[in-house]
């Protein structure tokens, strides 16, 4: 994209030829001293290259002239993951529109050689017949003679095998009738007539698609394609291309935002409807995340990036949305193994029906239309849509809503759950820590420069309320430095600090060695400035004695340095205001729910009674896995944090909260973007409607080729009546899938 400040013109180019960032550092260096140019930034990564110039001293040629000299070559930019998917979307849209033409092309011939059924003056003779069919059979058949080639070439049959096959036998024998008149009836209407009742049949699968589709296309066209980037202490217009992980963006009220982030100056709100599914304003201030696509409401803000234009926000949703409806539901397995049977029994059936006929003397004409109107109306086309039509309009009515599944077996099999295993921080509780208590053993300045030290290691919610609260308790002048340590989290457990440069840090604890002490341990403390926090198993682990306590609900830290235990934190969070609703609501659809959380009992107890189901507590992250192994019941897992990635893999259907980590998000089935336990529920309850819808389905598609066969061997469906009813189960297949775009979101409704 081109865009025009005052008298200056700046693009973003691709740029082809580079090996290493030396090469980028040349290509910027040489144009940044081309008179004319005013800015340039070359990125090795994205191959871009964003550029603003002079268009009274440099045209865009002269610049593509200079680069090409240095070895390398340019051209125009295009975000090229948006550009994929609008040729994608393209291509459907022209796929539909050669489909209606195709399909008016056929109705247009077809016509004439209906109309006598109606009125019979207007007949033809068998050579007019012969050359309005004649086009309709090569032109709207080819597409399913090449699908029956590679069909059968392939070892398998199709319902193109069936279309194929149906048509041609109708048309051929037509075809004699008129080479070698013998006096017998032609069918060439009855060719014509079903190939094109079978294109309506492929319109309305296409169309289908398309309005499964809407989704993607709001992502599509919400995605900025340029964002005013701080460089060199100056606001820069510059291709979303160019932009990487830690740039400063400037996002004024009203612009979308480009990329994920977090708010670096500013306050104001966002409508994260394109992201969540919730239409309320959030309010954003520093340290706050924001995500590509959201609309910046009522203030400036700037923002440093947290990704690139290949893994944003909307990026993943897309991408996430593509794969679910373009996965194959294990009720389409199913779908496979009948059709691979069901196609060459049809076949067999076709030529018994014919042989039978014609032993029973009904003559070779009859006993042919028996037969091809047997292929007719067993044809598959509503079989192979039962599934993938209703699965592409849940995944796209889903991702409007904020709920992500990762493929179409997650779709399946979050409706079938019966016990759902909850993480409770960040699920059911809002997951914003705060120190409600705290109790040193010794020196609180050491309790709270320990412990503002060895949190620093950790961006987790718990850490970052230990470290806001020793920053604000007044006793730490400034923070201590974190210079030479090195962390290491043990999830579920704690964090470890270790500086190993012996006990002559200026923040340091040097307690008196214990007589008690082993030549190791003792030897460790020489030389190392060792600091622990966690649950109290954790500081054991580490050597260091956990005096008793009394303290109220909630999560215990305990702080140790060098051996020495320090004191403790009380923290808590607040229970989320939807999952009351959400819990009972998922009991209402018989699922037990239970609680699953390394919180000791003390602080799960009193969330798990005022919601009425069962925790465990004090578990580690292979305890949860094993909790969910040993259930009998097919399982579902919540979770936010990297403990709980091994359970959201092994549970049947995990759930990963939009706040949580990345890797939460990529161990999960399902994503819900908002944060909100109803999602849960509606996620459920769209699983089990689209599973519903897809077997209600597969009846419509069968009790044709049920009714329909036996009516067609015994000679009550001409083949052309039998292509009807085959196009109308295709249509009635369609239809159901669509009205799953009536589902009322639970969130919603409340």
């Amino acid at each position: 994209m081109v865009t025009t400040e005052a008298s200056s013109q700046q693009q973003g180019f691709s740029v082809e030829g580079m090996t290493c960032t030396a090469c980028a550092s040349r290509i910027q260096k040489v144009l940044s001293r081309t008179d004319g140019v005013e800015f340039v930034r070359v990125n090795f990564a994205t191959e871009t290259a964003g550029i603003r110039w002079d268009p009274q001293k440099l045209s865009k040629d002269q610049i593509e002239d200079r680069v090409s000299k240095l070895g390398y070559s340019i051209k125009p930019a295009v975000n090229e993951i948006l550009e994929k998917k609008r040729q994608s979307a393209e291509k459907e849209k022209k796929g539909y529109l050669k489909d209606q033409l195709l399909f008016l092309f056929s109705a247009l011939l077809s016509a004439p050689l209906v109309a006598p059924m109606f009125y019979v003056p207007l007949a033809l003779s068998p050579l007019w017949q012969l050359l309005l069919a004649t086009p309709v059979q090569i032109f709207a058949g080819f597409r399913f003679y090449k699908g029956a080639y590679y069909s059968l070439k392939s070892g398998a049959g199709n319902m193109d095998v069936l279309v194929a096959l149906g048509t041609s036998v109708a048309f051929l024998y037509s075809l004699a009738q008129v080479l070698i008149p013998q006096g017998g009836h032609v069918y060439f209407e009855s060719s014509a007539v079903i190939l094109t009742l079978v294109l309506l049949g492929k319109i309305m699968e296409r169309r289908a698609r398309l309005q499964a589709g809407r989704a993607l296309e709001e992502l599509l066209s919400l995605q900025p394609e340029e964002a005013r980037v701080m460089y060199d202490g100056q606001e820069t217009i510059m291709d979303v291309r160019l932009i990487s992980s830690g740039d400063e963006i400037v996002i004024l009220p009203g612009e979308r935002l480009p990329l994920d982030g977090v708010v670096l100056q500013g306050i104001s709100e966002t409508d994260d409807s394109l992201i969540t599914g919730e239409s309320v304003p959030v309010r954003k201030t520093s340290g706050d995340a924001v995500y590509s696509g959201s609309l910046n409401l009522n203030g400036r803000i700037i923002v440093r990036a947290t990704s690139d234009v290949n893994n944003s926000s909307v990026a993943r949703i897309m991408n996430l949305v593509e794969e679910a409806q373009n996965s194959r539901a294990p009720v389409q397995s199913l779908v496979d193994q009948v059709s691979a049977i069901f196609v060459p029994t049809v076949v067999l059936i076709s030529i018994l029906t014919f042989c039978a006929s014609y032993w029973m003397q009904l003559g070779f004409t009859d006993s042919l239309l028996r037969a091809v109107a047997v292929l007719v109306i067993a044809c598959p086309c509503a079989l192979g849509l039962a599934s993938p039509i209703a699965v592409m309009v849940a995944t796209g009515l889903s991702a409007k809503h904020g709920i992500l599944f990762r493929n179409a077996m997650a779709l399946e099999t979050a409706g079938r759950i019966e016990t759902l295993f909850f993480d409770k921080t960040g699920t059911l509780t809002t997951g914003i820590q705060r120190v409600t208590a705290s109790q040193s053993s010794a020196s609180r300045q050491s309790l709270l420069e320990s412990a503002w030290i060895v949190e620093s290691g950790s961006e987790h919610p718990i850490s970052r309320a230990i470290r806001a609260y020793c920053a604000e308790d007044g006793k730490l002048s400034s923070n201590p430095s974190v210079n030479g340590f090195e962390f290491q989290t043990v999830p579920g457990a704690g964090i470890l600090a270790r500086r190993a440069t012996g006990l002559t840090g200026n923040h340091s604890v040097a307690p008196p060695e214990s007589s008690a002490d082993s030549p190791a341990i003792a030897h460790s403390r020489q030389m190392s400035d060792t600091i622990v926090a966690g649950t109290e198993a954790f500081l054991l682990e580490n050597g260091i004695e956990v005096p008793e306590r009394n303290t109220g609900p909630g999560t215990l830290v305990h702080v140790g340095r060098n051996g020495n235990y320090l004191g403790w934190f009380l923290l808590s969070d607040e229970l989320r205001a939807e999952s009351s609703a959400a819990l009972q609501r998922l009991k209402e659809m018989g699922i037990r729910p239970v609680i699953l959380t390394g919180d000791r009992e003390e602080a799960a107890r009193p969330i798990a009674e005022s919601l009425g189901i069962e925790f465990r507590s004090n578990l580690r992250p292979e305890q949860k896995l094993e909790a969910i192994e040993k259930e009998k019941t097919l399982t579902g897992m919540v979770g936010d944090g990297i403990n709980d990635a091994p359970a959201l893999s092994r549970a049947n259907a995990g759930f990963a909260m939009g706040s949580g980590t990345d890797v939460a998000s990529e161990s999960a089935d399902i994503t819900l973007m908002g944060n909100n336990p109803t999602e849960i529920v509606d996620a459920i309850r769209l699983s089990r409607s689209t599973i519903r819808k897809i077997y209600q389905n597969l009846f419509f598609a069968f009790v044709y080729n049920t009714v329909g066969i036996p009516m067609a061997a015994l000679g009550f469906l001409n083949p052309m009546v039998a292509g009807a009813a085959m196009a109308m189960s295709s249509v009635s297949v369609v239809i159901s899938s669509l009205t799953l775009y009536r589902f009322r979101f639970f969130s919603e409704t409340r």
